[in-house]
């Protein structure tokens, strides 16, 4: 009876010692999915949407377009908010986490800002492009 008794207390013990082991939870694997816009000129702001960034210091989170390093605004476990660097022409963008990197499949194209003076009289409807910086002479009207 007393072996029995013995039995009983080794099998309750690893059952509750089984059950309080709670496993670390499992970080996912980083990786870029998408990021949007996907071209822009320097200081254009950048959101890439993935998994396994450091949303807890976003220092933690070296983010380069080519070779060229960006400056990350703001990070969460799944998104990045970066500033676009100068840069030319198409360039993957990475994402460094711990000595771990992800790479973009697509491209970031870098474009020129243009600046135009309009002057003289504005009427009617006119279209104005997000990449031209323009400098307005004279009456709007």
């Amino acid at each position: 009876f007393q072996s029995l008794l013995i039995l009983v207390a080794v099998l309750s013990l690893s059952i509750l010692n089984f059950s309080c082991d709670d496993p670390e939870p499992e970080t996912p694997a980083l990786s870029i999915t998408s990021f949007d816009p996907t071209s822009g000129p320097a200081g254009t702001v950048v959101t890439i949407t993935g998994t396994g960034f450091d949303g807890t210091n976003r220092a933690n989170n070296a983010v380069q377009f080519g070779t060229t390093d960006a400056t990350v605004l703001a990070a969460t476990p799944t998104q990045l908010v970066v500033t676009a660097p100068q840069v030319s022409g198409a360039v993957k963008i990475s994402v460094t986490v711990g000595g771990a990197t992800a790479t973009s499949s697509g491209d970031f194209t870098s474009t020129t800002r243009i600046t135009r003076t309009l002057q003289g009289e504005i009427r009617g409807n006119r279209t104005l492009s997000r990449d031209t910086l323009y400098t307005i002479v004279d009456k709007l009207y």
